[in-house]
């Protein structure tokens, strides 16, 4: 299948120098304004608190809101503006596929790092990001920095950083690579409507916001590729690899849900006796915890057995808590695909479960501890 769009093709020299630099910097979006506008109405009075998800699959927090094309039809619409999907059909020679907004009110300051170590796929590198700017953005309000041709380095895996590496080694190991290596900052300031194209093993991150007062409203859409696996290498370990089923932007979130229940259902099936009482790291009711003769349960749960309504504060928390719960009867705990993120934050409650239970499944949906 392929993607129409009234773009102009793509010259030779543009084509070269996204291969050469690892970005392109578009004129236009081929969005009308109105679009652009009614994102910031849209999702005006929604940046506040802590990162959170919400019932509706959005993650809301008080710098950005992720996955907003669910309840925006503006930003649904920018994430799929044909002018972007024709060029990067051009470029990448596959039907691109957007799975993930970004907006932003204010500029991230984020450390540099290249979104291939979020999101890659097999082959390499069928992953990219455009960033629309919503308003005239400059030095003041903290652009995107971008490091030209650091896309052409050698992808990193979290191996080489150190056994056990978390995401703050990989930001310190990042910005000795640009030491190391000379890289030069450049910074996208573009004007409304203009969009910035970046290969995924591109070095990028936020520039510091000179004025504060300054809104720096934007919109990132995250694009794989058609014909691909895709998988997380941060969440990735030795031959464990970390598989990705995004939704795709405009997809039946509901559909996709119930698909993912059921293989997990039939994955406990097979592993997890009947009659047996199981922890499911899980904060919703969403068919996780129906699990067909078996007694399915909240991890972490409060005294009544609900979600316990919080993360563990740290992995001595959560081991305890786990030990609790076996030493009441829980005798398995499931970690579907979207929680096996608890495997890399809470390390040492990862390696607990890795030496003193035993792992009896890891497949691409879910992964299942037997509680010894």
């Amino acid at each position: 299948m392929s993607v129409a769009g009234d773009a102009a093709p793509i010259g030779r020299e543009e084509r070269e120098k996204f291969e050469r630099d690892g970005y392109l910097v578009v004129g236009d979006a081929g969005c009308r304004e109105s679009v652009l506008d009614g994102i910031v109405t849209d999702l005006d009075g929604l940046f506040e608190g802590e990162y959170r998800r919400e019932a509706d699959g959005v993650y809301y927090s008080n710098h950005r809101i992720m996955d907003a094309w669910r309840i925006s039809e503006n930003v649904k619409s920018l994430a799929l503006a044909p002018r972007i999907l024709s060029m990067l059909q051009e470029l990448y020679g596959r039907t691109p596929l957007p799975f993930q907004t970004l907006n932003f009110r204010w500029g991230t300051e984020q450390p540099a790092h290249s979104d291939a170590i979020h999101f890659n796929s097999e082959p390499a590198g069928y992953m990219c990001g455009a960033w629309v700017a919503l308003e005239d953005i400059d030095m003041d309000c903290g652009p995107v920095v971008y490091y030209p041709g650091s896309h052409r380095l050698p992808e990193v895996r979290m191996e080489e950083i150190g056994e056990n590496a978390d995401e703050a080694q990989y930001s310190e190991y990042v910005i000795e690579l640009i030491e190391r290596e000379g890289l030069e900052p450049r910074y996208a300031t573009i004007r409304k409507g203009e969009v910035f194209l970046w290969a995924s093993n591109l070095l990028h991150g936020g520039s510091a916001r000179k004025n504060t007062s300054r809104t720096r409203h934007s919109q990132v859409t995250h694009f794989f590729f058609e014909g691909c696996k895709y998988y997380s290498p941060l969440l990735s370990r030795g031959d464990e690899v970390h598989a990705l089923h995004p939704d795709r932007v405009g997809d039946d979130r509901e559909a996709a849900n119930r698909e993912s229940r059921r293989r997990i259902r039939e994955i406990v099936a097979t592993s997890v006796p009947v009659g047996s009482i199981v922890l499911v790291v899980s904060r919703s009711d969403d068919g996780l915890l129906e699990l067909d003769s078996r007694e399915g349960r909240h991890f972490p749960q409060d005294e009544e057995g609900a979600w316990a309504g919080h993360y563990p504060a740290d992995s001595g928390e959560a081991i305890a808590h786990l030990e609790e719960l076996r030493a009441k009867g829980a005798q398995f705990i499931v970690f579907p695909a979207e929680a096996l993120w608890w495997l890399d934050h809470y390390a040492d409650f990862a390696q607990h479960l890795d030496s003193r239970h035993e792992a009896i499944a890891r497949r691409e949906d879910c992964t299942i501890f037997a509680l010894r």
